[in-house]
């Protein structure tokens, strides 16, 4: 979730968190966050190159050991049940340091929590579980509160007494990064999620083994009581150009009666919107209704099993609006539905059906759209086919589910009908498509030429010409943008520098000259126009160094590696 607003980050933040290859992985045996390409791996060049080799991290671990007895502090945080995304109790959680005592080889974690303001809603974690596929081998309340709701809920305060502050897991090891637990929440929009589990929400316990630092011999976790505020989410989607959404906070909000929620980033929903969610039954008694369930049964009759059939809208000032961007939707699966077959479906005013690419997280469809209408959850009578399908180049290969996911969400393309070209490079052009698709730009908005080299006529000429009137890119001189280049790191953190900068209430500084820990040994290889991106990207953790301190500015990297960052990036900010 989005604490504190902390919008810098949303974009490239998950960006930086992916672009690794399955050595890189295999070769942290702490399973954190440090995580490099092998330079063996990149191409390099002197020219601009490619978006190779970024090294995503923690900090230096070499001189602690977990292992040996004493205490020690760490980053955690709180992440979906089966989805690579942060869950929404993770307000909670969020900035506080984690303890870990180890003694005699056995290492018990202590976590703590606080109450947490989101969407305003007020409340706190009351209880606090163990699932039976949990690697913990004990669990115990360490510290308890007490909490007093708002009335946002049903109009009532609520005393919730106890509430969990701390708890505490004895881990298998000192390398194990996820943790499966079970928690409540209660008066929130998630009673619907977890009305058919009595309250209980799964998710898993984030361990940063790469932050672990030592803690004095006397340490003791006592996290605080004031409340934590945000939104509650991570949802990011791309800022449009209306005048009634420019500026507009990030938006949240939820169904109480169906569990249906949407969120979206700044300047996507104008403040005020109320979502509007209607359930429509087949025996419905108005006609509108009616038409509207016999319309989704037409089209839906050669595909589905069943379904449940949703109205969705945003109004505003009592008049129905569109979203002015990318939105992410939530809709509860209803029991019985065979997970590995449902689908989201809007239905078309012709009583036709398209298919909606989604992610099934726990017993929730998830689907990034760009606008609302009528749709239907439907099982299908078998699992949905992927485009991803009709390559023959990726079977086997590392990234095979990074490029199935980016390929069904229509983020990238194949070179070919039949090959994706998992190991060639990632251009220029490339990448500023991808990026756009990302922000869910028009095209039918960006014509006409933006660089002498970029015809009109190409696929991504309308991402330039977006991204050059944004600012985000200004070509290579000469009124030449070089599409056909691959995209170096450092060209890379300049266009997310700028992305993030052209953003609705979104700001990015840096500099090499101030920031002691941006420094690196090859700074001055640095060109001057990247520096202050560089800069923000590695004093973020965007865009690390190498491992050796170097930060590599014209190394390069594949299709294959930039769809791993992208699939990580979207699951665990847009979806």
């Amino acid at each position: 979730m989005r604490l504190n607003r902390l919008l810098t980050i949303l974009l490239v933040a998950a960006l930086a968190a992916t672009l690794i290859v399955p050595a890189a992985l295999a070769d942290n045996p702490a399973g954190g966050d440090v995580f490099y390409v092998d330079e063996e791996d990149i191409e390099t060049s002197d020219g601009d190159g490619g978006v190779g080799g970024i090294g995503v991290g923690g900090g230096d671990t070499s001189a602690v050991d977990p292992t040996q007895n004493g205490k020690y502090w760490l980053d955690v945080s709180l992440y979906h049940a089966g989805m690579n995304q942060t869950s929404m109790g993770n307000i909670a959680f969020q900035g506080i340091k984690a303890l870990l005592i180890t003694q005699n080889g056995e290492y018990r974690l202590q976590v703590g929590t606080q109450p947490v303001e989101a969407s305003g809603y007020t409340t706190a974690i009351t209880e606090v579980a163990l699932p039976e596929t949990t690697p913990a081998t004990g669990f115990r309340i360490v510290l308890t509160g007490s909490f007093t709701t708002n009335t946002k809920f049903d109009g009532v305060a609520h005393v919730l007494n106890p509430t969990v502050r701390v708890f505490e897991l004895t881990l298998p090891n000192t390398t194990t990064e996820y943790i499966p637990i079970r928690f409540k929440v209660p008066y929130t929009p998630m009673d619907a999620v977890g009305a058919a589990t009595d309250g209980w929400l799964d998710a898993r316990l984030r361990i940063y083994w790469s932050s672990v630092a030592a803690a004095a011999t006397g340490a003791e976790l006592d996290p605080p009581t004031a409340i934590a505020k945000g939104t509650s989410s991570l949802d990011s989607g791309a800022g449009g150009s209306a005048a009634d959404a420019e500026g507009a906070p990030s938006y949240d909000a939820s169904d109480r009666t169906t569990g249906v929620r949407i969120t979206a980033a700044e300047g996507v929903i104008p403040e005020g919107a109320e979502l509007k969610v209607g359930e429509i039954k087949e025996n419905a008694a108005d006609a509108a209704s009616k038409t509207a369930y016999a319309s989704a049964k037409t089209a839906l009759e050669d595909t589905a099993a069943k379904f449940a059939l949703f109205d969705i809208t945003l109004a505003l000032d009592g008049a129905e609006i569109q979203p002015d961007g990318t939105i992410t939707l939530r809709i509860p699966i209803p029991a019985g539905f065979d997970k590995s077959k449902t689908a989201l479906y809007r239905i078309n005013d012709d009583s036709t059906a398209t298919l909606i690419r989604g992610n099934v997280s726990g017993d929730v469809y998830i689907a990034s759209l760009t606008r609302l209408s009528l749709y239907a959850l439907a099982e299908g009578f078998e699992a949905i086919a992927s485009p991803a399908d009709k390559f023959t180049d990726i079977d086997g290969h590392w990234a095979y589910d990074y490029i199935k996911y980016v390929v069904e969400r229509g983020l990238f393309t194949g070179m070919s009908e039949t090959e994706f070209d998992p190991d060639g490079t990632m251009t220029r052009a490339m990448f500023v498509t991808v990026l756009g698709r990302i922000a869910g730009v028009d095209v039918s908005v960006y014509s006409g030429a933006s660089f002498d080299d970029v015809p009109e006529e190409q696929y991504y000429a309308p991402y330039v010409k977006w991204a050059s009137e944004k600012g985000i890119v200004s070509g290579v001189g000469g009124n030449r943008y070089d599409p056909d280049a691959s995209v170096t790191r450092e060209q890379m953190a300049a266009i997310l520098y700028r992305y993030e900068q052209s953003r609705a209430g979104a700001t990015a500084t840096g500099s090499l000259s101030t920031d002691g820990a941006t420094q690196f040994d090859d700074a001055d290889k640095i060109s001057e126009w990247a520096r202050d991106a560089v800069a923000w990207a590695s004093a973020n953790g965007i865009i690390n160094g190498m491992g050796d301190g170097t930060f590599a500015p014209k190394s390069t990297a594949t299709r294959a590696q930039v769809a791993a960052l992208l699939s990580r990036y979207t699951q665990e900010y847009t979806v």
